[in-house]
């Protein structure tokens, strides 16, 4: 079972940075290395527990994955340019775009 979670679960990460990758030339194939590892260390933590055994095979589904990060995308695009991305141009100095606005959601 271990095995077998750790491959498709090292398949999906790469699979998402590769698409990642596409809008993010400098992150996208970070995860796409660090994927075999990650997915070794959740697939010894999903043989310990049950709980996670019973998420993380259901979560390497793609074709549900996908969709849902997706949707995700935006979201995290807004939290990076607005929170992340000036404290990183700021305690490195650099000079950064204005970040695009992203909405005010349902309730704005």
């Amino acid at each position: 079972m271990e095995t077998q979670l750790r491959d498709e679960l090292t398949a999906f990460l790469k699979f998402g940075g590769m698409l990642w990758s596409v809008k993010d030339p400098h992150c996208g194939p970070i995860l796409s290395d660090v994927a075999e590892g990650v997915a070794g260390d959740l697939a010894k933590y999903a043989a310990r527990s049950k709980w996670a055994q019973k998420w993380l095979s259901k979560a390497v589904d793609v074709g549900e994955l996908i969709p849902f990060a997706l949707r995700l995308q935006p979201l995290l695009t807004a939290i990076y340019e607005h929170h992340i991305s000036p404290a990183v141009a700021a305690r490195t100095g650099l000079e950064t775009e204005e970040p695009a606005h992203a909405g005010y959601g349902p309730l704005g």
